[in-house]
């Protein structure tokens, strides 16, 4: 059997010369991976057996998002993701639209919005996902 490992993909836009990010809200709570049913985060869920990181992060966001994605980089700094076990493996990527016909957001298994970043940043911590703010601090960095 496979150890556990998580993947996301973090999806910016520029609008009205606001930066936003792709937000999701949690449907259900899973108490391992310390979420909460309601919880605002990233796309992000479990790599499959045989499944490579970039595959695992463009299948959850299509999911959960019913957008098709990309890989555009990796995120540096994120290796792993706290469950309530400890810790597992995790791989982070900053993602962007195959093209705007792929988006069909009534596709998606999670309800989704465009938030502007530094509100995202703002929100109380006990309201997000663990690591999610972190990741799109990350996401943001120059890279070297």
């Amino acid at each position: 059997m496979e150890k556990l490992s998580g993947v996301c993909g973090v999806l910016f836009r520029l609008h009205h010369d606001e930066l936003q990010v792709l937000l999701v809200i949690e449907k259900e709570g899973d108490p391992l991976l310390r979420k909460k049913r309601g919880m605002i985060t990233i796309p992000m869920g479990r790599k499959k057996q045989r499944e490579t990181a970039e595959d695992a992060a463009t299948r959850e966001f299509r999911e959960e998002t019913g957008r098709e994605v990309e890989i555009v980089c990796p995120i540096k700094g994120i290796t792993e993701y706290p469950t309530i076990n400890g810790t597992i493996p995790f791989r982070a990527f900053v993602v962007r639209l195959k093209n705007e016909a792929s988006v069909d957001s009534t596709r998606g298994e999670l309800e989704t919005r465009f938030l502007i970043v530094e509100e995202f940043l703002a929100f109380p911590d006990e309201k997000v996902r663990p690591l999610a703010k972190e990741i799109v601090r990350l996401a943001l960095l120059p890279s070297k």
